[in-house]
Parts: C-alpha cells; sequence; structure tokens
C-alpha cells in the first residue's frame, strides 16, 4: 500500500532537493532560508532572506514537502515524529566543492498538521579581519574601544546586517 504523502526521506529526489535548496541559498548570499507549506493542495514555498528581503526562490510540489522537512529534521538531528512541538537544531553541510556550512534549523508547527522551516545560514568559522569590514575612521574608533579591558559593546541592527560576524572579528582582533 503507498501512502498518500511521498515519506521516503532517504530518496535521492529528496536529498537532491534538499541539497539544492541550500547550496543556492549560499550561492545567492541569502542570510535564511524559509520553507512554508501550505497543506496538501497547494505547493510549498521557499523563500530566501537576501539583504534583508525575502525573496521566493522555489516551490516544492505538495506530495514532497514532508520528505523534505523529514530530510532536514534528520539533517539537524531533531526528532522526524514531533510535528505538534517547535524544535531547533544545526546542521554541518558539506557543500559539492566540499565547503562546510553551518545552518541553524527552527521548526514551528502550523495549521492542518504543517510544519514552516527557517534555516539561518552562519557565517563562515574564520572570521573577517575588522580593518576589512569598517571604513578607516571607525575601525580607529572601534580599535580603541575594544582594547580597554572593561566596559561593554553593544551592537544592534535588523537580521543580517553583520552583528554577529563583527563581533566575532572584535574578538578574533
Amino acid at each position: 500500500e503507498v501512502s498518500e504523502d511521498y515519506e521516503d526521506v532517504n530518496d535521492n529526489a529528496v536529498v537532491l532537493l534538499v541539497r539544492k535548496i541550500i547550496e543556492d541559498a549560499n550561492n545567492q548570499m541569502a542570510s535564511d532560508i524559509h520553507i512554508e507549506p501550505y497543506g496538501r493542495e497547494k505547493e510549498a514555498v521557499v523563500r530566501y532572506r537576501i539583504d534583508g528581503r525575502l525573496q521566493n526562490s522555489l516551490t516544492v510540489p505538495s506530495s514532497y514537502i514532508r520528505a523534505v522537512v523529514s530530510r532536514i529534521k534528520i539533517l539537524a538531528k531533531m526528532d522526524i515524529a514531533e510535528k505538534r512541538k517547535p524544535q531547533d537544531g544545526k546542521i554541518r553541510f558539506r557543500t559539492t566543492n566540499n565547503k562546510i556550512i553551518e545552518l541553524r534549523v527552527a521548526t514551528l508547527p502550523t495549521t492542518n498538521n504543517n510544519e514552516d522551516v527557517v534555516l539561518r545560514l552562519l557565517a563562515s568559522a574564520e572570521p573577517i579581519p575588522l580593518d576589512k569590514m569598517m571604513r578607516k575612521d571607525t575601525f580607529e574608533r572601534f580599535k580603541t574601544i575594544i582594547q580597554k579591558p572593561y566596559g561593554i559593546v553593544m551592537v544592534v541592527g535588523p537580521t543580517g546586517s553583520g552583528k554577529t560576524t563583527t563581533l566575532h572579528s572584535a574578538l578574533a582582533y
């Protein structure tokens, strides 16, 4: 008996589709991937956040979406049976050209037994040198602040603006 949903998460098509979604997002310099299922009738929408704006990328046939979500949950070491509670996880993903990408994954249950998935692409392990990410005058002022043995630095800004990257680079400096 064949189930109504395509559930084989190890099926080559599902593995390749998840790989394509992640690699396309990385190649387009996206900060987030949003996978939004709309039930059994409509296709799921995959959107990338690029420069702070969500942009439609591709659609996933409704018959494949559960397998795609399950595949991502397996990669993130989440419980694939748990669909009623939000879950968080992490993926260390190796691209076809052997680059490692870290992704933070969150699932959120939605109506009609669906699950939205958001993947945050994390910056590479190698921090960008501070003097390469700031204007010279800003770098000189920031450098004198972070070299002090006391105090606090507050970094604020919208999603994807470089807060974490700036702090990692400051620590590396």
